[in-house]
């Protein structure tokens, strides 16, 4: 009989994960939110000749890599949105308000080492939530 592992692999190195989750947010939410806007789309052109004639300009690789741009948008936020209340709030807030951490620190009246140690742990979380899509853990 197979031995089925209930509980996540927690055997991960926190500093190195939550470093790594913060760097992907920080870079990936701009990408994929610009990725996303709405480019002017041109009508497509065809070449007028009989039998050779193809779709220009990439219309649809523009379509598309909105839509994928959209969904992984979609999937971050959704990952969020899954973590605990308090980690879910401050990972809103510094990555896709873009609120400074000072600011938000100070508005939840948490000491530089409580906020630090609030925000390492949302960014586990979120980095436990987001595995299935993207691996972002770091194994000790």
């Amino acid at each position: 009989m197979e031995n089925i592992e209930l509980l996540p692999d927690f055997n991960i190195d926190e500093v190195k994960t939550a470093n790594r989750v913060e760097k992907f947010l920080l870079k990936a939410i701009p990408l994929f939110e610009a990725q996303s806007q709405l480019e002017q789309l041109q009508s497509p052109s065809l070449s007028g000749m009989p039998g050779g004639g193809s779709m220009g300009n990439g219309t649809e690789e523009k379509i598309l890599q909105k839509m994928g741009a959209n969904d992984k948008l979609y999937l971050i936020n959704r990952a969020i949105d899954y973590c605990p209340y308090n980690k879910n709030y401050i990972l809103q807030e510094l990555y896709l308000e873009g609120k400074p951490e000072y600011i938000l620190r100070k508005e939840l009246h948490y000491s530089r080492s409580r906020f630090w140690k609030l925000k390492q742990e949302a960014l586990i979380w979120f980095a436990e939530i987001f595995a299935p899509y993207y691996d972002l853990r770091v194994k000790k």
